[in-house]
């Protein structure tokens, strides 16, 4: 008699217009408080906002792109999602200075690792390979601001930060329209293996389960 191995597979509502669009607006609202629109905002009140509304909205997005087996985004997002209550943390915690090399270096390092996630992702994902390109530019840029103070560099990073809102919108409105219509509504590029993932069939695109993470004995 033959033992036999049953893996079950459960389908999830995509993710990753819930993380463009929680990125989007964290961004969004960054960027207004760095060309000065926000008006007498306090520093650390904007923070503590984006830590409050921001930071669980692409935590929730970050764990279910692990569940749906797309490592790139999930880490991407929770990298992201995690930055805002740290920053937050250490702006209400820190007494008022130009410069904040503490998180200066955890922006810079942020953008590094955002960095090397994007060959990966513009090779399956383009429009999420540049939403991360942007994610990392504008971590650098907001680095350097705290290293140096520059007036500068605080607008170059707004200015990433505004591209970063558009593109966000963009993608969430895409991929939402994609899911509840079953089909390409607003141009959503994929290459490579996850062009295949919708063009094949369950079976070739289950083929390789049994060696994914969660499936082998060992990560």
């Amino acid at each position: 008699m033959e033992r036999a191995t049953r893996i079950s597979l459960r389908p999830i509502a995509s993710p990753l217009p819930l993380g463009f669009f929680a990125f989007a607006i964290g961004s969004g609202m960054l960027s207004l408080w760095q060309f000065g629109l926000l008006v007498d905002t306090d520093e650390r009140v904007l923070f503590l906002l984006l830590a409050a509304f921001v930071f669980p909205v692409q935590l929730i997005a970050g764990i279910f792109a692990f569940h749906g087996r797309e490592p790139v985004a999930a880490t991407a997002l929770n990298l992201i999602a995690f930055s805002w209550p740290a920053t937050a943390l250490i702006t209400v915690l820190s007494p008022a200075a130009p410069s904040r090399p503490l998180v200066g270096a955890l922006d810079v390092l942020i953008g590094v690792v955002l960095a090397m996630l994007c060959p990966v992702a513009l090779a399956g994902k383009p429009l999420l390979g540049a939403v991360v390109l942007l994610g990392s530019a504008r971590y650098v840029l907001n680095g350097v601001q705290e290293f140096t103070g520059s007036g500068t560099v605080q607008f170059a990073s707004a200015v990433v930060g505004g591209a970063v809102l558009l593109m966000g919108f963009y993608g969430g409105l895409a991929l939402i329209l994609e899911d509840t219509k079953h089909r390409t509504v607003l141009p959503f590029p994929r290459l490579g293996e996850a062009r295949r993932a919708l063009q094949t069939d369950l079976v070739d695109q289950a083929a390789s389960v049994t060696r994914e993470a969660g499936v082998r004995r060992q990560l």
